[in-house]
C-alpha cells in the first residue's frame, strides 16, 4: 500500500540515498517529466511510479490509500567494458543487487 504522494517521495528519497555502484544520485537518475541526457554515462537509472488502485478503509477520505508500482529501471551502455575486459551485464547485475538490498521486502 502506498499513500501518495508522501510515500512516493519517501521512496524516491530512499533511492537517492542509496550507494549504488557507478551512480551519482544527483546526475544519473532520470525522473519523470524531467530533462535527462544519458550521453557519456556508463550506467543510469530511471524511476517511475504507476498508480494502480485508490481505495479507502473508512467511510470518509481519512482512510484513503493508493496502491501502485514503483519501478526502477537500470540502463548500461552498449558493449559495456572495463578497459580490455567486457563486462557484459555485470554492472547491471551489481546495481540490481544493490537496489534489491536497499528495498528489501517488508522493510
Amino acid at each position: 500500500m502506498i499513500d501518495f504522494p508522501a510515500t512516493y517521495f519517501t521512496l524516491t528519497d530512499h533511492l537517492t540515498q542509496q550507494a549504488i555502484t557507478g551512480i551519482d544520485n544527483n546526475n544519473d537518475i532520470a525522473w519523470g517529466n524531467n530533462k535527462f541526457n544519458p550521453s557519456g554515462k556508463d550506467i543510469w537509472l530511471s524511476a517511475d511510479y504507476f498508480p494502480v488502485n485508490v481505495g479507502s478503509t473508512s467511510k470518509d477520505s481519512a482512510g484513503t490509500h493508493e496502491d501502485g508500482l514503483f519501478q526502477v529501471s537500470i540502463y548500461i551502455k552498449a558493449n559495456d567494458n572495463d578497459g580490455a575486459n567486457v563486462s557484459y551485464d555485470l554492472r547491471m547485475l551489481t546495481a540490481m543487487s544493490e537496489i534489491t538490498t536497499a528495498f528489501a521486502e517488508n522493510v
